[in-house]
């Protein structure tokens, strides 16, 4: 049995945003300043890997200090009794060289979903320092209204203030750590 390769994820160069319609017509765009990232394979073939996530809810930022006060609260994440979001992965199937399907349980406000994400692995690369590293781009989309984040508004003229479709999108780089 081969050993398990580890992963530590690059803060500097990954990012975690989410993307909502707002008022029917245009979307507001999000991140999560704090998060963290672990992933484990055996080999170079991403099926192999396990990834879990966290992120930080008291570190959303929509570029709104009052929005983002908001989201804390208890109409949204209630950063009080449920301080992060977490994904662990449970399985990993290959689609196409380089895409994958990462699914697994995602928690929100207490709630755990299983939740796909689609998956595009680059090549492992050796940077200009002699690390190996690799970029993943996991991408999903899920009802918000799932996990309990139901708070809205209806419009004068129809529709609603916030749309139920969440798009998430990660972008991590990972470096090999030794084994």
């Amino acid at each position: 049995m081969s050993k398990k390769l580890t992963w530590s994820f690059d803060p500097t160069h990954s990012q975690v945003i989410f993307k909502v319609k707002h008022l029917v017509f245009s979307s507001i765009m999000g991140r999560f300043n704090s998060f963290n990232v672990e992933m484990k394979n055996d080999s170079q073939d991403f099926t192999n890997a396990s990834l879990a996530f966290s992120a930080e809810v008291s570190s959303v930022d929509t570029n709104n200090k009052d929005r983002d006060n908001h989201l804390q609260s208890a109409d949204f994440f209630n950063v009080e009794e449920f301080p992060s979001i977490r994904f662990v992965s449970t399985a990993i199937k290959a689609t196409e060289q380089d895409k994958y399907q990462v699914i697994g349980d995602l928690s929100i406000l207490g709630k755990t979903i299983s939740t796909v994400f689609e998956a595009k692995v680059s090549p492992i690369v050796i940077d200009p320092w002699g690390n190996e590293k690799v970029a993943i781009s996991l991408n999903s989309k899920v009802n918000r209204n799932d996990f309990g984040l139901s708070f809205n508004a209806t419009l004068e003229k129809g529709g609603f203030l916030i749309g139920e479709q969440v798009e998430l999108n990660a972008e991590v780089q990972f470096v090999r750590t030794q084994a």
